[in-house]
């Protein structure tokens, strides 16, 4: 189950993470932090929409 999603599951936990770092440099008062934080949203929305066809596609693989 871990291997077939795990992929989406590292493009996830990166997003987090950039978000994360985003949010604290925004704090910080940093130069680049909309930079870390549209990232950060760009990869959990990329992990976001590979989870939904992949699911899709399962879903479909098994009404076959």
């Amino acid at each position: 189950m871990f291997k077939k999603f795990f992929y989406i599951i590292i493009s996830f936990l990166v997003g987090i993470v950039l978000v994360i770092l985003g949010s604290l440099f925004k704090i910080m008062h940093y130069s680049n932090a909309n930079l870390f934080l549209i990232s950060g949203m760009f990869f959990e929305l990329l992990a976001l929409l590979l989870l939904i066809v992949k699911i899709v596609k399962q879903s479909q693989k098994e009404k076959v």
